[in-house]
């Protein structure tokens, strides 16, 4: 048994990093509340936060959707979200990329619906 077990182990550590897990769950690393500065983490209202959850991530204005909800592991520090954002006004579909800085503070990310283009990074707030 434990044979087996270091064997599927090695086997796993070959693949691709996009191979070794996909479904509707965002990895732990990424999880928390994010925003553009520290100043921002403080703001009760968090208007400029990001939110990242298990199964879903939101801003003050939209949501994203977890039945309608696909994560790609791109690599160890990065993951693609296709999701729907519901907002007042309506759903819209999203391609996410998130990618945490090497020492995990920082989080890049781009593809928001209406505003596609790359962030600058956000910082971690303190829970």
């Amino acid at each position: 048994m434990l044979r087996a077990c270091l064997i599927t182990v090695g086997l796993l550590a070959l693949l691709p990093d996009s191979a070794i897990a996909a479904g509707n769950v965002i990895p732990a690393a990424f999880r928390g509340i994010w925003a553009p500065n520290s100043t921002d983490c403080r703001d009760v209202d968090g208007v400029n936060h990001l939110t990242i959850e298990r199964r879903t991530f939101y801003f003050y204005e939209g949501r994203s959707d977890s039945d309608d909800f696909q994560v790609e592991i791109v690599s160890r520090g990065r993951v693609r979200i296709r999701s729907v954002i519901e907002y007042g006004d309506g759903p819209e579909a999203v391609n996410m990329d998130f990618e945490l800085s090497p020492d995990r503070k920082a989080l890049f990310w781009s593809g928001y619906g209406r505003d596609p283009q790359p962030k600058d990074p956000y910082v971690r707030c303190p829970r």
